[in-house]
């Protein structure tokens, strides 16, 4: 709806985990239509709650694809869509050596401290725990050891401001919190960015997962809604995503992995 000045103002809950480009297409989709974006940036899950406790925003992009179905189930929300796809790696301290090679053979060792985000909450929590069931396949037992071990570090809380564009994930490691991290791709391109003793390690094959993210219209919604969504998924929105860590549809297509 206007704003008292007469603008057009889009609300949208989104994934953390978009804090590093969300911003960027906000300013570029005002650029074409003179309408304000205004973001509130968190765990999906916990965001997708509050939609069902009353919150209205115009949008809801989530981590993965469950939660804006739930709403359109609820009939809250319209049929989601993809619009852009991340890709689960670990986040780890160069000097543990940690390689795609002998990765889950090492996080097994006692001093590793793998972190996650918190399941259910958080999409990329989710993810982690798919990764986890796979890991038997490579190494048998491993799975159930992996989800006693890993610490539910971010992602648990809705605490992130508006224009809160740190990631938290750099918050547990400069705190030392952990000195693994299994998370999104996107994040591993933020976080290293700020720690260069951090590397980002690839999963093995069998342990790939991908997410799909998905965004839907609430019902009710400011008339530019269908404008934005179009944006989000034209073009030259898909080249900043890309610039910032995520896969393409075509990528995912040609490559092996789980999604949700």
């Amino acid at each position: 709806m206007p704003d008292s000045r007469g603008i057009d103002v889009l609300s949208l809950f989104a994934a953390g985990s978009l804090r590093g480009v969300l911003p960027k297409i906000a300013d570029d989709f005002k650029q074409s239509s003179d309408a304000i974006v205004t973001l509130r940036l968190g765990p999906s899950g916990m965001l997708r709650e509050r939609i069902e406790s009353g919150a209205r925003p115009d949008l809801f992009m989530s981590a993965d694809m469950g939660h804006p179905r739930r709403l359109a189930e609820m009939k809250l929300a319209g049929p989601p869509v993809v619009f852009a796809v991340n890709e689960l790696c670990l986040i780890a301290r160069r000097n543990l050596g940690i390689t795609s090679e002998n990765l889950l053979e090492r996080l097994l060792y006692e001093g590793i401290r793998l972190g996650t985000s918190t399941p259910v909450a958080d999409p990329g929590g989710d993810y982690a725990q798919q990764v986890f069931r796979r890991a038997d396949s490579i190494l048998p037992g491993s799975s159930k050891a992996l989800m006693r071990k890993a610490i539910h570090a971010v992602g648990g809380t809705d605490r992130l401001a508006p224009d809160d564009h740190r990631s938290p994930v750099l918050e547990i490691f400069e705190a030392d919190m952990v000195n693994a991290f299994l998370g999104y791709r996107t994040t591993a391109v933020q976080v290293l960015a700020h720690i260069p003793s951090l590397t980002l390690v690839e999963l093995p094959e069998p342990l790939k997962v991908f997410a799909h993210y998905g965004m839907t219209i609430l019902n009710g919604a400011h008339p530019l809604a269908d404008a934005f969504s179009a944006f989000v998924r034209s073009p030259s929105v898909r080249k900043l995503f890309e610039a910032h860590g995520f896969r393409t549809l075509e990528e995912r297509r040609s490559t092996k992995g789980s999604t949700d």
